[in-house]
């Protein structure tokens, strides 16, 4: 089989979707039916399985979350981050463990949302991704980190996020509590609610609940002027595009 492989010339696009999660059309037609191709890729975007890989100057490519590893596969692990200069919050499930598939399909939907704050793929900045520790940009100036923490097991069993940049915090903090709410409403057998904490300020570390944070009216998740909307509304059972749109 490897060599038929190398004969229908995909060893590289093999190679890339066990190095990067990154799945190309060529790999689809070749192992998959070409007349079920078109349906079948529909369906894994509108069950988040994967994502349209929009980063780079090569098209059709897709990421599946699922096929990442912790393994890093371009020497970027070694980047220091100063902690001192992100904010955090913790979203951690009610049922008190994370669902298999519930992070995988926050990174398909952190990506599209990603690519969409860009004006222009000249500047887009791509995502860094592993497992279990992933970089985003909503835009040019603002890192967003998405990990999933494990606790005394190998079950997941809450969501970090953290970002640099205090002034899109509020916004950031809606968009990341919305795409939760889509995914445990539209793809968890059981449905589920979020307890949230945030930190007090970035030097602390100190984790509120959400609702004690809202009563301080805590920086930078909150502030006497601007509202923080926890869920864009009716979002929860549209269709992905729309959802997309609205954020």
């Amino acid at each position: 089989e490897e060599a038929e492989i190398e004969n229908a010339g995909i060893m590289d696009d093999v190679n890339r979707l066990f190095k990067n999660a990154l799945a190309s059309r060529d790999l689809f037609d070749y192992f998959w039916d070409r007349d079920a191709v078109e349906f079948l890729l529909d369906l894994m975007r509108r069950t988040l399985l994967m994502g349209d890989w929009k980063f780079g100057n090569e098209k059709d490519l897709y990421l599946i979350p699922s096929m990442l590893t912790d393994v890093d596969p371009n020497g970027w692990s070694n980047t220091q981050l100063d902690e001192k200069k992100l904010y955090q919050c913790w979203f951690e499930p009610s049922i008190g463990f994370l669902p298999i598939g519930v992070f995988e399909r926050l990174i398909c939907l952190a990506i599209a949302h990603s690519a969409n704050t860009f004006d222009s793929t000249e500047n887009i900045k791509e995502p860094i991704l592993r497992k279990n520790f992933n970089r985003v940009w909503f835009g040019p100036d603002c890192e967003v980190i998405l990990e999933s923490k494990h606790g005394s097991d190998s079950q997941a069993d809450m969501i970090m996020m953290s970002l640099d940049n205090p002034e899109r915090a509020q916004r950031v903090f809606t968009v990341i509590v919305s795409m939760l709410q889509k995914v445990t409403a539209d793809f968890t057998v059981n449905s589920f609610d979020w307890n949230i904490f945030v930190d007090s300020d970035a030097e602390s570390r100190e984790r509120i609940p959400l609702r004690v944070a809202r009563k301080r009216k805590t920086k930078p998740w909150f502030s006497e002027k601007k509202k923080t909307q926890e869920l864009i509304p009716d979002m929860a059972n549209v269709n992905l595009g729309s959802f997309l749109d609205s954020l």
